[in-house]
């Protein structure tokens, strides 16, 4: 009897352990990686203006959970070419993430660069620049971090700039996505 209570007992393990396996491979399988290139072109006093980012998202399984990370993120914005220049550029930046249960946090090198971590996303304030443009370069730095028991859906990637025109701003944002997730 106890030899039968002992097979079935490792039988059991044997049986677990290949279904944790198999569940494994295929949620890191389901796991999905991407750029995200928000843009927005806009005509204002005969200048035309554009803003322009970029944000790299990479989900993972990091133990039983779901995990995501926002890198490589760059922002610009400003005047390309037209006959008025504007007196005053500023642009800034948000990477959210959608899904169940997120857990949105500011990674230490996005901590040092200004970024806050609101419910499910990071953003930063104006960055401002010169009279007619702003760039800011974050390089391969992760900026945002997201974990769930759950599942991360999507990672955006928005960006704002803006213009100013003697005393009145003209303002466009951009949003751009990657679903990674269920």
């Amino acid at each position: 009897m106890k030899q039968r209570t002992f097979r079935r007992f490792f039988a059991s393990l044997a049986t677990m352990f290949s279904l944790v396996v198999l569940a494994t491979s295929a949620s890191e399988s389901a796991h999905a990686s991407g750029w995200m290139y928000p843009q927005a072109y806009w005509t204002v006093n005969s200048s035309n203006l554009h803003v322009w980012g970029k944000g790299y998202v990479r989900d993972y399984a990091c133990g039983l959970k779901d995990c995501a990370d926002g890198s490589n993120h760059y922002v610009q914005a400003g005047r390309l070419s037209g006959a008025y220049k504007s007196n005053a550029t500023r642009a800034s930046s948000a990477m959210k993430f959608t899904g169940a249960a997120l857990s949105v946090s500011v990674s230490a090198s996005g901590a040092s660069a200004g970024f806050s971590s609101y419910n499910d996303a990071c953003q930063h304030g104006w960055w401002d620049g010169s009279a007619y443009w702003v760039s800011v370069d974050f390089g391969t730095a992760v900026i945002c971090k997201s974990s769930t028991w759950g599942w991360v859906s999507t990672m955006h990637t928005s960006v704002t700039g803006a213009s100013r025109f003697g005393s009145s701003w003209s303002v466009r944002s951009a949003d751009a996505y990657k679903q990674v997730g269920a």
